[in-house]
């Protein structure tokens, strides 16, 4: 039976009782009679009315009673129902939710409360919420872990943040706390719901995140290489300070350009071919050497290595560009480029002076002694001859006169061939020999030789090449440089020997790198190239200053260790 029509009966069974006990008193207190006369048969008017009031207010009372009842038990199976719902759906979210009152009580939690709970060996409805979720005797505080219902009471509103919880292991898992309240009719916070989410996992990555990034930061800012990230315009987003020194600008300077704007235009269209093919997906990256235009004007030569990221979809996002600076290798695979054109050159140009040194020879040889001993030969068959002869003194003298001229020519072929004073007392004297011989007097030029007078000890491939090189380059002042004065000196600067051979005519323009490089073969013999490389057998090294107008002075060094014979 339903518990209002409990209640109904009830009430009508107690104005019945109380119509009895009124019946009894009224027998032994006023009337006469039995007592079911009082009660039932015949009793006064008055207390008739008076039992008919007492059981209608019962009955009244009854049915109010059992209306209320009725309503606060459908109030509460609509609670009931409202908590199982409410279980249900808590019980389908995976993450821990518990709905906690005032005092931290655990009011109803999910299926993750409920473990949380196993694992701290108690009922998730009989325990306080930091015992379950910080395993702990007080609430949460402090800034690393503040109470989130403290906080959603203070403000009335959600409230998120995050906490490190402890597995029965001792392991700690970081969780992510969400607080929303809850409000009575008043608007009074009377509980609060949490969730509770495991990010041990994502809290992990993005530590790891950061310290990939900042391994990438440090790397991206203290590489030796050049590394920017460009965006799909060509504009630089960040560069680093290697970068900014290849190129000569700072990275405010360089954040303002393009990558076009200080890409040499030669190299400009195949790098945007490559691209293309990057962002269309046809190649994953590439490689090229190319040029960058330096702030100042000159041309940097670099190996460019380009890829693309792309973002979770798979559309491009920006480059990553890493920029190698091998302008000085470039510059030295030009010097070799150079420098084998040079020596083939000399090569070429040591066969032709060979071959020009042979037919003067044969032209001395040939054109001059042998038709002056042709004419010595005639004229002594003439004299055997003769049987008239007049003047035989004046025949013998001629005769005598072309041997002397056959002699002088002779000398001067050894002399151009080699000197031997150059073997007999040494190199000073060969070059002063050479000097008074075929320059002094002969041309408009003053050469002056000073020698310090010390007694070296040169091998003879050593004396001969010195020898030859002095020769040479005198000859190029004579031939080129326009000059008044020159001088030739030797002399030691230390241990070392050093001959300087200088002028002050018209001079010559240096190369930048390396004096000794420049290729002056077009100035006459073999060129100042052809000097430097037989110098450098020996161990030796020449030395170029000079400029326009302001004369020339090279120097050669030779180390004491090459002096000795």
């Amino acid at each position: 039976m339903r518990i209002q029509y409990k209640i109904v009966a009830l009430s009508l069974v107690c104005g019945l009782c109380v119509c009895v006990i009124d019946a009894s008193l009224d027998r032994l207190l006023f009337y006469e009679g039995t007592f079911w006369e009082l009660l039932v048969a015949s009793p006064p008017t008055q207390e008739l009315y008076v039992r008919t009031t007492i059981i209608g207010f019962f009955v009244v009372f009854g049915l109010f009673i059992a209306r209320c009842a009725g309503k606060r038990e459908k109030a509460e199976r609509a609670l009931r129902n409202s908590h199982s719902f409410l279980q249900t759906v808590i019980d389908g979210v995976p993450d821990g939710v518990m709905v906690i009152d005032l005092d931290h009580h655990i009011v109803l939690s999910n299926q993750p409360s409920e473990q949380l709970a196993e694992e701290t060996n108690g009922a998730p409805g009989a325990m306080l919420c930091y015992q379950v979720s910080h395993h702990r005797s007080v609430p949460c505080d402090g800034l690393e872990h503040p109470c989130p219902l403290r906080q959603v009471v203070e403000t009335k509103k959600a409230a998120t943040t995050t906490h490190t919880h402890f597995t029965t292991d001792g392991d700690e898992i970081v969780m992510e706390i969400r607080a929303a309240p809850v409000f009575d009719e008043a608007g009074e916070v009377v509980q609060i719901i949490e969730s509770f989410r495991d990010i041990t996992e994502r809290k992990q990555a993005k530590e790891r995140l950061q310290v990939s990034e900042e391994r990438f930061r440090n790397a991206f800012e203290t590489s030796g290489i050049g590394m920017g990230l460009v965006g799909l315009d060509g504009c630089w987003l960040k560069v680093n300070t290697a970068l900014c020194e290849i190129v000569g600008y700072t990275d405010s300077e360089l954040l303002t350009k393009t990558f076009q704007d200080i890409t040499h235009p030669d190299d400009l269209e195949p790098d945007l071919d490559y691209v293309r093919q990057l962002v269309a997906g046809e190649i994953p990256n590439y490689h090229m050497e190319k040029r960058y235009i330096h702030k100042d004007g000159h041309n940097v030569w670099i190996i460019l290595s380009v890829s693309l990221v792309r973002d979770s979809a798979g559309n491009p996002m920006y480059f990553v560009s890493q920029i190698n600076d091998i302008t000085d290798r470039r510059q030295a695979e030009e010097e070799l480029i150079r420098y084998q054109t040079q020596l083939r050159s000399l090569v070429s140009q040591l066969a032709l002076t060979a071959e020009r040194e042979r037919k003067e020879i044969e032209a001395v040889l040939h054109d001059d002694l042998l038709q002056r001993l042709v004419l010595c030969k005639m004229r002594l068959d003439e004299l055997g001859k003769s049987e008239t002869l007049t003047d035989p003194a004046t025949s013998l003298g001629e005769i005598s006169e072309s041997i002397c001229e056959m002699l002088k020519s002779a000398r001067a072929l050894t002399f151009d061939l080699t000197s031997p004073v150059l073997y007999d007392i040494g190199l000073e004297a060969a070059i002063r020999d050479w000097l008074d011989r075929e320059i002094s007097g002969k041309y408009d030029i003053v050469l002056e030789f000073e020698d310090d007078g010390r007694n070296r000890q040169l091998s003879n491939d050593l004396r001969v090449m010195l020898y030859r090189a002095v020769r040479e380059l005198c000859t190029n002042i004579v031939k080129h440089s326009q000059a008044e004065r020159a001088r030739v000196s030797i002399r030691g600067r230390g241990d070392d020997m050093e001959i300087i051979v200088e002028d002050d005519g018209i001079g010559m323009e240096v190369h930048e790198s390396r004096s000794d490089a420049v290729d002056f073969s077009d100035r006459g013999g073999l060129g100042l190239f052809g000097i430097r490389e037989r110098l450098d057998h020996f161990g030796a090294s020449m030395k170029i200053e000079s400029g326009a107008g302001v004369g020339t002075r090279i120097s050669i060094i030779v180390p004491p260790h090459y002096q000795k014979a």
